[in-house]
């Protein structure tokens, strides 16, 4: 599909704030229907609250896709309990088939019909008030322009199993800020999908290129980084659950001084006795090309076409010529350290 060209200066090189439209949340109205892409693997322990939290959203225009990854405990029968009570906004998707976390969701994305989507976890709990922020959000960030892929997220703060609030670093998302460029998502995951809405133009585009080794939500942050726009919600919209049998997650806890050198001391290690961060940065560099070859001529105009004229090509720069990218266009954040230490040495 050939996407109307528009001028770089509308792709801005900073990540989109906003913090006018929170003192207004219903700008959105209620009339645009979104779909939520929800997939279980043996989730009967927390599903329940997820599901209620949906029902307790403000913004009621919603459809649920739910697809099951094979469960073998009581998720199944607690998804047909909740279709039975909301049988039109409910859609359990049957196929036999166990994937793992990044092609369920995939899938998901690509069985959706309306023009926002949402990914949810099935283990976390939704503040009332987010699909409506993040759809108020969404809109602004548009302008009307529906032929740009925007990915809008929020903030999430951290509950253990009892719903209590953990005294831990929040995700990777904390660290944003208004010069943060876009850039900064090509190596690294910041943005957990269940933070995340997208609009219907990154779904088109996710179906045209290969996300194998990636999961669902950075594949759709990269693309969307690369020939769209990205909106950052400074305020927390769900509360992110943190257990034992988290698929994947964060599990980080604060650390001192000494903690901090003895897992560089460890990276290090780890980095110079395997090629696992190098194929997966070649993995990330192959996504980037691909997307340079499909935008090049009706989206990557202008300076920013240049950078990631120079992404697509990295290991082909000199030394300095990859070094003054790095600088000027950071790959990451660079008070991320764990991933400044990878980075340095895959480049």
């Amino acid at each position: 599909m050939i996407i109307k060209p528009h001028s770089s200066t509308e792709i801005r090189n900073t990540l989109s704030f906003s913090s006018d439209l929170f003192a207004n949340p219903s700008m959105s109205g209620n009339e645009i229907k979104v779909d939520i892409l929800l997939s279980t693997f043996n989730g009967e322990q927390f599903l329940q609250q997820q599901l209620d939290s949906l029902v307790r959203q403000n913004y009621t225009n919603w459809n649920l896709i739910v697809r099951d990854d094979g469960s073998s405990d009581s998720t199944v029968a607690i998804l047909e309990s909740f279709m039975k009570e909301h049988d039109s906004k409910v859609h359990i998707i049957r196929d036999g088939l166990h994937l793992d976390v990044a092609e369920s969701f995939l899938k998901l994305l690509r069985l959706s019909k309306n023009p926002y989507i949402l990914f949810c976890d099935q283990d976390d709990i939704w503040h009332p008030d987010k699909i409506n922020t993040l759809l108020t959000l969404m809109l602004k960030t548009e302008s009307g322009r529906v032929d740009i892929p925007v990915c809008a997220f929020s903030k999430a703060e951290l509950i253990d199993q009892l719903n209590i609030p953990m005294k831990i670093v929040v995700p990777d998302i904390h660290r944003f800020n208004i010069n943060t460029k876009p850039t900064a998502f090509f190596f690294a995951n910041y943005v957990p999908g269940c933070c995340l809405m997208l609009n219907s133009k990154v779904r088109v585009l996710a179906d045209l290129f290969d996300c194998k080794g990636l999961y669902h939500d950075h594949f759709c942050i990269i693309i969307t980084a690369i020939l769209g726009k990205l909106a950052f919600c400074p305020n927390s919209l769900i509360s992110y659950r943190i257990h034992e049998k988290n698929t994947v997650g964060y599990r980080r806890i604060k650390l001192n001084f000494r903690d901090r050198l003895f897992l560089i001391k460890a990276q290090f290690k780890r980095i110079l006795s395997n090629n696992k961060y190098r194929d997966l940065y070649s993995t990330y560099l192959s996504l980037i090309k691909s997307v340079y070859s499909f935008g090049a001529n009706e989206y990557l105009i202008g300076e920013w076409g240049k950078v990631i004229k120079m992404y697509s090509n990295i290991n082909n720069l000199t030394f300095f010529a990859r070094k003054y990218l790095i600088i000027k266009y950071p790959p990451i954040i660079f008070r991320d350290w764990q991933k400044r230490v990878m980075f340095l040495f895959c480049f």
